[in-house]
């Protein structure tokens, strides 16, 4: 009985967190966000030696990647 009732509770309650979920996102300017995400991640988060070293790496992965898929 209890687990039945914990179900129920599980599956109505991710329901509506669902539903007040997308009514809270469909409000929002996905290019307001991704302007904010683009200054966030460049300007603010990293110091100019950070960047370049991140930068760096990524490029690094990006080679490895390629060797692996011409091998």
């Amino acid at each position: 009985m209890r687990d039945w009732i914990l179900g129920l509770i599980e599956k109505y309650g991710s329901k509506v967190s669902s539903w007040a979920l997308n009514k809270r996102i469909s409000q929002r300017d996905p290019n307001e966000w991704i302007k904010g995400y683009k200054k966030w991640k460049n300007e603010e988060v990293y110091g100019q030696k950070e960047q370049e070293e991140l930068k760096a790496s990524y490029k690094q992965s990006l080679a490895n990647k390629k060797e692996r898929e011409n091998k």
